[in-house]
């Protein structure tokens, strides 16, 4: 480490003006001048000792001056190489006799005898020159610092002066590593003998560029930045994740003050409870609250991620919860889910379905404010994409069905042939997860219990709740904007009217635009706003019948039938023949090889954590295909209880027990 002492001299800045010593007297008064003009200042000794120990703006620091070279090396005397060191020891040694005798000449007839005499103490076979020990003691006499006599020999291409040669080399780096972010040094020095070759063709024979060898090549790349290096591999915004400093966390005072979503694929196959066969892995939207790091809401379903999957997902939070329908037996959740309540502000990332118009008008109606992340910046929503990795790897990496995270982690274990849960099941076994053993371990992120800590915090802040569970229901939705007509209102292929649209039409006048919110879940009913109204009419479809608890894809599918048979989308007979086909295409995807129309006919079904059990076939169909019955797996011995043998055309009564279906599953033998 460097140093410095008051004496004649020395240059120093002191408050932000650089001062130089003059005169140091006896009686400790010392005679400054001011660098910049002159001008005199008679201190004490104690004043600038005093001003040494301030660390702040007004506190004494030494000057650099410009004869004083940086160190090559500034870290400290340990992290140098060992052989390094040994050389730093024998220079100051030599350094060490020599000062002994005072102040030196640097003169061969003086100098020789004396380093003679160091080499031959330390058994030096090679003493140095005098103009090397001349080079060693300037060198440490302007830095005062041991580590100024350390070798640098990691400087030797820079000291050729090829500055021309770094800036083609980084080009090297920069086409390597575009090429393949795994490029080694080898194929750097490759690109790079091609560009000095071009480079030389350009230069005079005697300013020709020296190639410099692969191993310096190595070692240019072991010392290049690494936040660079990671550039050029992995892109800027990994780069920036990965080289992040974190220096503070957000801070919440009270429960639903942050709440933070998103979703993910689950790592677990589920199956479909008429069939049994794998239906994939579904989605599931997450809603977590920030400060007690407890869940709020979910949802989960085989669609793709969604607007109406968020809309599903946040009414289930803001409302209170009903436990879960016990569908294992003897599997009992102990603790209740008492999170409820209307969250102050919802973290997103910038998925389209979370930039909908549809979300921004419900949290505006709610009074709920939406903070999106930067682009890229998962870690603005820290908190609930570590929940999703606690929810695959400490949950669905444990039951049977699980896809793993990745797929070298499989190796010859097969998902779908070891699937055993439906979406009802896994509900339940979910909650019980979540309540009685999540939300009962102690979290270390808050260090305390999720569900003791949202208990805690509903006590000092009380969660709000809409005046009624219908008025939440009607403000939750797919918000479209419609003209008002004398035929009612057309809405995705579905026509809406009654008496109570018929009175926003005499108030208002057709062509009047108004406020219109669908439940995807159901589209057999609609809310209406008028202009200025501060509450919707309900206004149901005109063939309320055919619609009622059908969902928006199954009316879709529909209107697609419709169409393809040529008749109207209004005519209750031709709805009916659309209801038989989407039933029979349901059937059809559900028994196919194909684990993508199977996925397809639970996501034409609403199979979602909100339905897990919805019938194949919607209601008022007027045909039904008989599903064939699902070949049963083959066991390599007869069970002690085998399951009873289900007749060909016959309605399924009751399903295999989970533990049942996981034994048989166990005893496949594969052809």
């Amino acid at each position: 480490m460097g140093a410095f002492s008051f004496r004649v001299g020395l240059v120093f800045e002191w408050a932000g003006v650089q001062y130089q010593i003059g005169k140091l007297h006896q009686d400790e008064q010392v005679l400054l001048e001011q660098v910049d003009n002159g001008s005199p200042r008679l201190v004490t000794r104690r004043q600038l000792l005093d001003a040494y120990c301030d660390a702040g703006p007004a506190g004494v620091r030494a000057t650099v001056v410009e004869e004083v070279r940086r160190l090559h090396f500034a870290r400290p005397m340990s992290d140098l190489p060992s052989e390094v060191q040994a050389e730093v020891r024998r220079r100051k040694h030599y350094i060490d006799v020599v000062a002994e005798q005072g102040r030196p000449s640097f003169s061969v007839h003086y100098l020789r005898p004396l380093l003679d005499q160091a080499a031959a103490a330390i058994g030096d076979e090679k003493s140095p020159s005098v103009p090397t020990f001349w080079r060693w003691w300037r060198r440490y006499q302007l830095n005062q610092d041991v580590r100024a006599l350390a070798p640098h020999s990691r400087a030797r291409l820079q000291r050729t002066g090829q500055s021309e040669m770094f800036d083609l080399l980084r080009e090297a780096i920069a086409e390597a590593m575009a090429i393949s972010p795994l490029a080694n040094a080898t194929t750097v020095h490759t690109a790079l003998a091609r560009r000095v070759d071009a480079a030389n063709r350009r230069r005079l024979d005697e300013d020709q560029l020296r190639m410099p060898c692969l191993r310096t090549v190595q070692r240019l790349l072991n010392d290049a930045p690494k936040y660079d290096l990671a550039v050029l591999r992995e892109g800027k915004a990994a780069a920036d994740r990965k080289f992040r400093v974190v220096v503070r966390s957000v801070k919440t005072n009270h429960v639903l003050e942050r709440v933070e979503v998103d979703h993910t694929p689950l790592d677990l196959f589920l199956i479909d409870e008429k069939t049994m066969l794998p239906l994939g892995r579904p989605i599931v939207t997450i809603l977590i609250d920030h400060k007690s790091r407890m869940v709020l809401g979910y949802y989960i379903g085989f669609g793709q991620p969604s607007t109406a999957a968020v809309m599903s997902a946040l009414r289930h939070a803001i409302l209170p919860k009903k436990p879960a329908e016990p569908v294992i037996p003897g599997l009992m959740v102990v603790n209740a889910w008492t999170c409820y309540g209307r969250p102050l502000a919802l973290i997103l990332d910038n998925g389209l379905e979370f930039h909908s118009t549809d979300l921004e008008s419900v949290a505006l109606d709610l009074g709920i404010t939406l903070q999106f992340c930067p682009k890229r910046e998962p870690r603005f929503k820290g908190v609930v994409e570590r929940f999703l990795r606690t929810l695959n790897y400490s949950f669905a990496h444990q039951l049977p069905g699980t896809s793993f995270a990745r797929l070298h982690q499989r190796g010859d274990y097969d998902p779908a042939k070891h699937a055993l849960m439906t979406m009802a099941e896994f509900r339940h076994v979910f909650e019980k997860w979540l309540l009685d053993i999540y939300g009962q371990s102690v979290h270390r992120g808050v260090k305390g219990i999720p569900l003791a800590l949202w208990n805690e915090g509903a006590e000092r802040v009380k969660p709000e709740l809409p005046p009624d569970r219908a008025a939440l229901q009607r403000r939750i939705g797919m918000v479209e904007e419609r003209a008002l007509q004398h035929y009612g209102i057309d809405l995705h292929n579905v026509r809406y009217c009654g008496p109570s649209l018929s009175r926003l039409l005499d108030i208002h006048g057709p062509g009047t635009p108004v406020r219109v919110v669908l439940d995807p879940d159901d589209i057999g009913e609609i809310q209406v706003w008028g202009p200025q109204d501060h509450e919707p009419v309900s206004v149901r479809a005109k063939l309320y019948a055919e619609y009622q608890g059908i969902t928006l894809a199954q009316a879709r599918f529909m209107h697609e039938k419709t169409k393809e048979m040529g008749l109207a989308n209004h005519d209750a007979a031709a709805l009916r023949q659309a209801k038989a086909e989407l039933s029979e295409s349901v059937l059809q995807l559900l028994g196919s090889r194909k684990q993508r129309d199977r996925r397809r006919s639970a996501a034409l079904r609403g199979l979602s954590a909100t339905r897990p059990t919805e019938p194949v076939t919607p209601k008022s169909a007027t045909r039904v295909t008989q599903l064939p019955p699902a070949r049963p797996p083959r066991p390599s011995s007869p069970p002690a209880e085998p399951p009873p043998v289900q007749a060909a055309g016959t309605e399924i009564s009751e399903r295999p027990s989970l533990l049942l279906r996981f034994t048989l599953k166990s005893k496949r033998i594969e052809p």
